[in-house]
C-alpha cells in the first residue's frame, strides 16, 4: 500500500482577480488519480487528507514517481492549474516513511514558484510477496538511526544510510578466479579537522599497500586533490572481502599521537555501488579505539574499482556544494546528536529597490485606497547543510517586521559550517529575485572545544551586501553579487535577527510567531547612536580614461549614497566633479592642487565602540606578532645560527608578553547592551590569551631550536586571527566609490573598525586619521569584467578617513594642523543660449537659474540662511573649476594638432571653392588655418610639417564627401550631387627637454577672466569646458562664499605664526553640524472661481502646503599654502615571468612608472 496524506500548503498564488483562489491537491501514481477536496477562498489552504494507491501486490520500483498537481476549483469548467510537481520515490523504497516533505512546484510556464510550500506525508508497505531482509552490514557501513528525523522546511532530511539496493548484489555468488583489479582513489580535501596550526596529511590504506598524499602546512582545511593507484590480482571474493582504510594524521608531532581520525570500510560495499564506485562522497573520520568521542574531521574522497575492459566514471561535478549532509558516510557505531538552529527574524531595514515602477503603477490600480512607495516584498530564508525555510512574505515594505522564528534540524557536530541567510523578493509574475545574503560563521559563534558553547548570536543586526543598489529594468552582471558567492560591491540593507542552539530536539514545525516579551527584550539592543564619518582626498592618480568628469563618494551603509539616500541627512558625500587630465603616460588624475576636497557622512548606528575596540586590540596584537615573526625571518634568510635567534626572540617576547597582558575594553553596563555571545566571546579570548603568554613563557625557558619558535609563533599567529574576528559586526564597511556621467566605475571597501576612533591608543584602528594609498578595484568576477579594463587599474587615491562617535569629532578637526579647513556655500548659476542670447528661459532649461551641480535642487543665494554659530566671511564670489580649463595638450609630451579646410559648390558639378569658415575643428568651430600656425606654442617644437590624413576613407587627395555635412555622413567617393568636401591636416609637436615645469603648468591651465568663470556644453547632462565653441547650448558657473564659525578652537602651537599674520579668522573649527533648509514652493492648480475672501482666508494653509523644505550641505576643503614639485629618475634593467596579458597568444611587454609629481608641504 502506498499512503500519501496531504498536511497543507502556503502562500498559494492568486490567480483570481476579483476574489481568492480555491486550491485542492490532485496525485497522481501510475496514473491513478486521486484528489483531496478542495478549500474555499484561501492561499494557505489546510487538508490533512489521506490518499491511498494500492499495490495489489506489485512493488514500487526505483523509477517510479509521484506527480502532484497543485489546482484552483472552478465550479464551471475545467479547473485551473496553479503549479506542479514530482516526487522520486526512490526515499521511500528505502526508508518506508518521508514525513512533511516539502514539494518543489513550478507554474506551467516552468517557473519555479520559490515562495509556496505544499506539505505531504508519504508512506509505503511493501506486498507481503517481498520479503524485507535485515542488512547487517560490516565495519564501515552506515546504519539507520534510532532517532526519526522530520524537517518541516524546504528540503527533506535525507536518511544517512549510504545503502544503496545495489548492496543486495553482496549476497550473489562471486567469482573465484583471479584476474586483474585496479582501485584509483582520488583524495579531493578535508574539513574541521581537529587540532590547531596542523600539518595534515592523508594515508590510504589497501589490503598491505599503504600510500600517502603531500603534507599541506599549518590549515584545519587542507585541499590535497591527488590520486593514487592501487594494482591487485585477486579474485573478485576474496577482494571484496579486503579492507581500504582511510587515515588522517599531524605530521608536527610524535608517531604515538600523530593520528587525527579515521574511516574503514570493506571493498565489497564499493564493488556493489553503481559501477564499483562512490564519487565525491565525503567521510566522517573518527577515533577507532573510542567511538563516543565523536567526529574528528571529514575527508571527501572517489574510489573506483576497475576491472579489465571496465570505463572510470567522470569526476566531474558542476555543483560541488550540494546538500553534503545527505553525501556522507560515517563508520558504525558512531552516534550524532540531533539539534535545532532556532533563528528569530525580527524585522529588517534599507532595502533597495526590487520592482519595476510600471508593476508598481499596476499596483496602485489594484490598491487604490494605499499610496505603495516601496518597491519590494521581502522574505528572509534560512540555510544549512542542504536545507532551507522561509519566513512569510512582507509586501511593499522596504523596512518589514517578519517577527518569526524559523527553525531547521540538524546532528551535531555537523560538518557544514556556514549558516545563510538571505533576503528575497517575491515575484507574482516572474521568479523570485535575491535582494542580498549574508554568511554566518559557525566556528566564530561557538567553541566546540571541552567546556565551550554552542553556536549562539544575536539579538544584533546582520549587514547584507551584492550589488549597487541603483534598480535597472534589465539584469546586469553584478546581480550575481547578490547571493553571496562574491564579495559585495554595494550595501543592501540589513537584518536583525537571534540564533539559539537546542540540543537533543528535532522541530516539529518550521515555522512560529516570537512572543511579544522577546520583541520586548531586543528593543534596548536598537538604540542609535550619532556617528561622524570624515574623509580628506589629499591626491586621485593613475585614474582609467573617462569621458565625463569624475567624483569619489564615500558612504557606510545608505548615509553617504548619492543615487539612493532616504535617510534625512544632508551630507557632503562626494568630491566635486572634476576633468581628469592626462598624466603623460598611460593613466590620468584630477588636478586638485592645493585646494584638496574634504567630504563628511553624519549616520546613527548601534553604539558597539566595546566590540570594535576589542577587534582593534587583538589586531594590534597580532601586528606585534607579525613584525617579531617578520624579523626572526629575516635572520633566518641572513642565515644566521639557531643561538642568533633563540636569543633575539628571548629579548623581543617580553614586549610581546607585555602586549598581550594589556586588558581588554571593559562592559560599561550602563552603556552598552551585553549579549550572550559577547559574554562568552570575552570569557574564550581572554582564556585564550593567558594561555598564549603561558606558551610564550615556556618557550622563552625552553627553546631548543629556532624551529620550535617559528612554529610555536605560527600558532599563535593563526589563534589571535580566529579571536579577532567578530562576528557580531552591525556597522557597515565604509565604501568609496568612483563615478562618472552618474555611473557606478570602481569600488573599496574599507571595514569601519579599522578607521574607527577611541579615546585609548591601544583601542583605536590602525589606520584612524591616517594617510593610507587605495587602490580602487573593478566591481564584479574579473571573467564579466571588460577585457580593455581588465589589466588596468581603475584609480589609486591618497586619503585620510576618521570615524566615530560625533561626540569626538574634534579630535579629527585638530589633525589637520597643516592646511585650513575651509567651508564655503556652493551654488551653480544656470543659463542656456535662445537664439545667440543667453538666458534663463527657453526649452533647454532643464535645471533652476540656481541650483545645485546636479540641477536637482533650487539653490539661490537669497535664499541660504546661515546656520546658527555660523557667520559668513565676505560675500558670493565666482569659484572656477580649475580643472575645466586645462589645455587640450595637458600632460603629453607629444601632441597632434589638427585642422580640418572645407570646400562647397552651389550646384552639382560645378567647380570646388573654399567655404566662408574654411578652416574648423572637428566640431566645426573656426580655428586658426594651417598657415597661420607657423609658430609652435611656448616650450613645444615642430617635430614635422602640415599632412593630408590620408589613413582614413578618403579619396588620393584627403576629401570626402556629402551633400549637406550638418545631414548626413561622409564618403570617400565624389558624387555629382556632393555640394561639400573637408580634409584633415596634421602636425605633431613635441614638448622641449629644457621647458621649465613652472612655466609649462602655467601654460597648460587658460586662465581667462574674460568669460567671467563660465563652463560651456552642448547640453547641461555633458562635460563642460572653459572655452565657448559653436554647438555649446547650455553654460553654468560655480559661486562660493565663505563660512566660519563664531567659536574658534585656536591651535595654540602655531601662535606665533598667527600673529605674523593679517587673518584673524584662523582657527580650528568646533564643529561640522552645517544644514542649510532650502525652502521652495511646489506649484499647485487653484479653483479660478473662488472668491477673494475665500483666498484670503485660506491663503495661511495654501503655503504651507505648497512650501518644500529641501537640505543642502556645503562643501569642504583643505587649503594648503604651497605646493612643491619634485622629480624621480627610475632606471629600470630588467624583469622576468611577466605573464602575458593576452590567454591565446603571446604580448609585448611595457613597464609604466607612475609617480605623483605634486607633493604638498604639511610642514
Amino acid at each position: 500500500m502506498l499512503t500519501v496524506i496531504v498536511h497543507n500548503a502556503e502562500r498559494v498564488p492568486n490567480l483570481e482577480r476579483f476574489s481568492t483562489v480555491d486550491p485542492m491537491v490532485a496525485v497522481i501514481f501510475q496514473g491513478i488519480t486521486k484528489q483531496t477536496n478542495w478549500q474555499r477562498s484561501t492561499c494557505d489552504p489546510k487538508w490533512d487528507e489521506t490518499l491511498e494507491f494500492p499495490l495489489n501486490g506489485i512493488p514500487i520500483k526505483s523509477i517510479d514517481t509521484l506527480e502532484i498537481h497543485l489546482k484552483d476549483y472552478e465550479k464551471i469548467g475545467t479547473n485551473k492549474l496553479i503549479g506542479q510537481g514530482t516526487i522520486p520515490l526512490n526515499d521511500v523504497i528505502r526508508t518506508g516513511i518521508i514525513k512533511r516533505r516539502p514539494v518543489p512546484l513550478t507554474n506551467p510556464q516552468g517557473v519555479r514558484l520559490e515562495a509556496t510550500k505544499l506539505y505531504l506525508t508519504i508512506e509505503y508497505k511493501p506486498p507481503n510477496s517481498v520479503t524485507n531482509e535485515k542488512l547487517n552490514p560490516r565495519n564501515g557501513l552506515n546504519q539507520v538511526d534510532d532517532i526519526p528525523l522530520q524537517n518541516s522546511g524546504d528540503m527533506l532530511w535525507k536518511a544517512e544510510l549510504g545503502i544503496d539496493q545495489t548492496f543486495l548484489l553482496r549476497n550473489k555468488l562471486r567469482s573465484t578466479k583471479p584476474q586483474d583489479f585496479q582501485i584509483r582513489v582520488k583524495i579531493f580535501q578535508a574539513r574541521r579537522l581537529n587540532g590547531s596550526n596542523i600539518h595534515p596529511v592523508c594515508r590510504i590504506r589497501v589490503i598491505n599497500s599503504i600510500k600517502q598524499t603531500k603534507i599541506q602546512k599549518g590549515t584545519n582545511h587542507p585541499y590535497f586533490n591527488e590520486v593514487f593507484f592501487f594494482n591487485i590480482n585477486m579474485s573478485e571474493i576474496d577482494l571484496c572481502n579486503e579492507f581500504i582504510e582511510f587515515e588522517l594524521c599531524n605530521s608536527r608531532i610524535f608517531r604515538s599521537n600523530m593520528r587525527i581520525g579515521t574511516f574503514k570500510t570493506d571493498i565489497g560495499y564499493i564493488y556493489s555501488q553503481t559501477k564499483h564506485s562512490i564519487n565525491r562522497k565525503w567521510l566522517l573520520l573518527s577515533n577507532d579505539n573510542d567511538k563516543m568521542t565523536g567526529a574528528k574531521g571529514y575527508l571527501k574522497v572517489s574510489v573506483n574499482i576497475l576491472g579489465s575492459g571496465d570505463e572510470a566514471p567522470s569526476q566531474e561535478n558542476a555543483d560541488d556544494d550540494d546538500d553534503i549532509e545527505s553525501n556522507l558516510l560515517r563508520p558504525t557505531g558512531l552516534m550524532l546528536r540531533p539539534a535545532t538552529f532556532v533563528l528569530k527574524v525580527y524585522k529588517a531595514e534599507d532595502l533597495p529597490q526590487m520592482d519595476s515602477s510600471f508593476l508598481h503603477g499596476v499596483k496602485k490600480i489594484f490598491n487604490t485606497t494605499e499610496d505603495i512607495k516601496d518597491l519590494i516584498d521581502p522574505y528572509v530564508t534560512f540555510s544549512f547543510a542542504g536545507q532551507q525555510v522561509a519566513s512569510k512574505i512582507i509586501y511593499t515594505c522596504s523596512h518589514p517586521e517578519f517577527n518569526q522564528e524559523l527553525r531547521l534540524g540538524l546532528k551535531f557536530p555537523s560538518m557544514c559550517d556556514k549558516i545563510t541567510l538571505t533576503v528575497m523578493d517575491w515575484d507574482r509574475l516572474q521568479f523570485d529575485d535575491i535582494t542580498g545574503s549574508a554568511l554566518l560563521d559557525i566556528n566564530s559563534i561557538c567553541d566546540d572545544r571541552e567546556n565551550g558553547f554552542l553556536p549562539t548570536f544575536g539579538p544584533c543586526w546582520i549587514n547584507l551586501y551584492g550589488a549597487p543598489r541603483e534598480y535597472s529594468e534589465l539584469p546586469t552582471a553584478l546581480d550575481e553579487l547578490n547571493s553571496g558567492k562574491s564579495e559585495g560591491v554595494a550595501y543592501r540593507g540589513r537584518i536583525f535577527i537571534e540564533l539559539q542552539t537546542i540540543l537533543g530536539e528535532i522541530p516539529n514545525e518550521s515555522i512560529g510567531e516570537i512572543s511579544n516579551s522577546d520583541i520586548i527584550r531586543t528593543l534596548p539592543y536598537q538604540s542609535r547612536k550619532k556617528f561622524k564619518l570624515h574623509a580628506a582626498f589629499l591626491d586621485a592618480s593613475i585614474l582609467y580614461e573617462h569621458e565625463s568628469t569624475v567624483e569619489f563618494e564615500i558612504s557606510i551603509g545608505n548615509y553617504g549614497n548619492k543615487f539612493d539616500n532616504l535617510d534625512g541627512y544632508a551630507n557632503c558625500s562626494t568630491t566635486p566633479p572634476t576633468n581628469p587630465v592626462f598624466d603623460g603616460t598611460s593613466y590620468y588624475f584630477l588636478p586638485w592642487e592645493h585646494t584638496k576636497p574634504c567630504v563628511q557622512v553624519a549616520s546613527e548606528w548601534e553604539d558597539i565602540t566595546f566590540r570594535l575596540e576589542a577587534l582593534n586590540h587583538l589586531s594590534n596584537m597580532k601586528l606585534v606578532f607579525i613584525d617579531l615573526i617578520s624579523t626572526l625571518n629575516l635572520l633566518k634568510i641572513k642565515k644566521s645560527s639557531d643561538e642568533i635567534l633563540i636569543q633575539h626572540y628571548k629579548q623581543s617576547v617580553d614586549t610581546v608578553i607585555s602586549c598581550l597582558k594589556k586588558p581588554l575594553p571593559d562592559f560599561e553596563l550602563c552603556r552598552y547592551h551585553i549579549n550572550e555571545l559577547d559574554r562568552l566571546r570575552r570569557q574564550m579570548r581572554e582564556r585564550d590569551l593567558f594561555d598564549i603568554i603561558y606558551k610564550l613563557e615556556q618557550l622563552k625557558l625552553h627553546a631548543k631550536t629556532s624551529q620550535d619558535i617559528f612554529n610555536t609563533l605560527e600558532d599563535i599567529q593563526q589563534n589571535l586571527e580566529f579571536l579577532q574576528y567578530e562576528p557580531q559586526n552591525s556597522i557597515p564597511d565604509v565604501i568609496i566609490w568612483l563615478l562618472s556621467n552618474g555611473k557606478r566605475y570602481a569600488y573599496y571597501r574599507l571595514p569601519a573598525n579599522e578607521i574607527f576612533y577611541s579615546t585609548n591608543i591601544d583601542y583605536r584602528g590602525h589606520l584612524c586619521g591616517k594617510l593610507q594609498t587605495i587602490t580602487l578595484k573593478w566591481p564584479g568576477k574579473e571573467m564579466d569584467i571588460d577585457k580593455d579594463k581588465r589589466f588596468f587599474i581603475p584609480a589609486e587615491i591618497r586619503v585620510k578617513i576618521w570615524f566615530g562617535l560625533a561626540i569626538y569629532e574634534q579630535d579629527w578637526l585638530s589633525q589637520q594642523k597643516g592646511a585650513d579647513l575651509t567651508i564655503y556655500a556652493e551654488t551653480y548659476e544656470n543659463q542656456t543660449n535662445v537664439l545667440g542670447q543667453w538666458s534663463t528661459t527657453g526649452p533647454l532649461m532643464t535645471r533652476p537659474m540656481w541650483s545645485d551641480v546636479t540641477g536637482n535642487m533650487s539653490l539661490p543665494k537669497q535664499n541660504f540662511q546661515v546656520p546658527p554659530g555660523w557667520r559668513w566671511d565676505g560675500d558670493w564670489y565666482i569659484s572656477p573649476e580649475t580643472s575645466a580649463r586645462y589645455a587640450d595638450d595637458a600632460g603629453h609630451r607629444k601632441f597632434t594638432e589638427e585642422v580640418y579646410e572645407h570646400q562647397y559648390r552651389l550646384i552639382a558639378g560645378a567647380q570646388w571653392q573654399p567655404k566662408a569658415i574654411e578652416w574648423t575643428d572637428l566640431v566645426g568651430d573656426k580655428v586658426p588655418s594651417k598657415n597661420e600656425r607657423t609658430e609652435s606654442p611656448s616650450g613645444w617644437e615642430w617635430e614635422n610639417d602640415w599632412t593630408i590624413d590620408t589613413n582614413r576613407a578618403v579619396d588620393e587627395e584627403g576629401f570626402e564627401y556629402c551633400v549637406n555635412q550638418t545631414v548626413t555622413g561622409w564618403c570617400p567617393v565624389e558624387k555629382l550631387y556632393h555640394l561639400n568636401r573637408q580634409r584633415r591636416w596634421y602636425r605633431i609637436r613635441v614638448l622641449k627637454t629644457d621647458f621649465n615645469i613652472e612655466e609649462r603648468k602655467k601654460k597648460e591651465i587658460k586662465i581667462d577672466f574674460i568669460n567671467e568663470g563660465w563652463e560651456y556644453a552642448p547640453m547641461f547632462n555633458m562635460k563642460f569646458h572653459a572655452d565657448e565653441r559653436s554647438m555649446d547650448m547650455t553654460r553654468r558657473r560655480r559661486w562660493h562664499r565663505k563660512m566660519i564659525s563664531d567659536q574658534l578652537l585656536l591651535n595654540e602651537n602655531n601662535d606665533d605664526d598667527n600673529n605674523n599674520n593679517n587673518n584673524s579668522n584662523e582657527g580650528i573649527v568646533i564643529n561640522t553640524d552645517i544644514v542649510f533648509r532650502m525652502q521652495s514652493r511646489v506649484p499647485s492648480i487653484t479653483d479660478s472661481s473662488l472668491k477673494s475672501d475665500q483666498q484670503s482666508s485660506d491663503l495661511t494653509s495654501t503655503k504651507n502646503k505648497n512650501i518644500k523644505i529641501e537640505l543642502s550641505a556645503p562643501r569642504m576643503f583643505l587649503s594648503f599654502r604651497k605646493p612643491y614639485y619634485y622629480e624621480l629618475r627610475s632606471y629600470i634593467y630588467q624583469a622576468r615571468n611577466l605573464l602575458s596579458m593576452d590567454y591565446d597568444s603571446f604580448s609585448g611587454k611595457k613597464f609604466s612608472l607612475l609617480i605623483i609629481i605634486q607633493i604638498i608641504s604639511i610642514v
